[in-house]
């Protein structure tokens, strides 16, 4: 089903971030990220619109709509793999993966991850969003900071449901 939509323009923008490291799972299986992600904060940000919620990292959305949700996963270390994921739900029990990338770091220190995904938000009490990492790198690292971007979530409401 396409919809085509006139006017009204972007009512919701946000960014989140991962405020601290984060160990990787040490293996080709995927952990959630719970903890450690707060709003932005970085000097010069805005928010559009009321704050997603989030708890033990599953993220509740302020309206329905037609949503974008973006990922940049930011990785340190060497010889191994990471991964990142953005995984939806629309029962609020079972999570489908929606986006998934993976990076190989041969004998490099860093590696970033990006990913996107579109959702219809019909229910905001059903409809959610977690995001998950993986991998085995050495150093083991999905690096966060509360001062600037290092791994963050992009949330934008692009349209009515």
């Amino acid at each position: 089903r396409i919809k085509t939509y006139v006017g009204g323009g972007i009512t919701n923008s946000q960014v989140w971030l991962l405020t601290s490291d984060q160990a990787l799972t040490g293996s080709s299986s995927m952990a959630d990220i719970t903890a450690n992600l707060a709003e932005s904060g970085v000097t010069g940000y805005a928010r559009i619109g009321d704050a997603m919620t989030v708890s033990s990292g599953v993220f509740t959305f302020p309206s329905t709509g037609i949503w974008t949700v973006e990922a940049i996963f930011n990785f340190v270390g060497s010889d191994g793999y990471c991964q990142g994921r953005i995984q939806f739900t629309t029962n609020n029990s079972s999570y489908s993966d929606v986006s998934l990338s993976s990076e190989e770091t041969d004998n490099q220190e860093y590696a970033n991850a990006f990913l996107k995904a579109q959702v219809d938000v019909t229910d905001t009490a059903n409809v959610k969003v977690k995001f998950g990492q993986g991998g085995t790198i050495s150093g083991n690292a999905l690096k966060g900071s509360s001062s600037y971007m290092r791994t963050g979530f992009f949330f934008t409401r692009i349209g009515d449901t």
